[in-house]
């Protein structure tokens, strides 16, 4: 137990220091750049997705949980359902 109880504990303790914690919204799509690879919501606010994700299933208007982090002010987004 104490073999795991250290290293377990300095992930975390670095996580938290570098403040990149994953988060999750629900809105609709309010557009999308399909070569850039972002997705805008209704709020405004822009995600982008790695180049190899697949984006092809989303469209405008879809209601869509996306997960991302922020990092150094970027929305970076790791994956895309449908909220419904």
């Amino acid at each position: 137990m104490n073999r795991l109880f250290i290293p377990t504990l300095a992930a975390l303790m670095t996580l938290s220091a570098s403040g990149v914690f994953a988060a999750e919204i629900t809105d609709k799509i309010k557009s999308m750049d399909v070569e850039a690879h972002t997705v805008t919501l209704n709020d405004g606010k822009v995600y982008t997705f790695a180049q190899d994700y697949d984006l092809s299933k989303l469209k405008t208007g879809d209601e869509v949980d996306i997960t991302f982090e922020t990092n150094d002010g970027k929305n970076d987004a790791t994956d895309v359902k449908s909220a419904m």
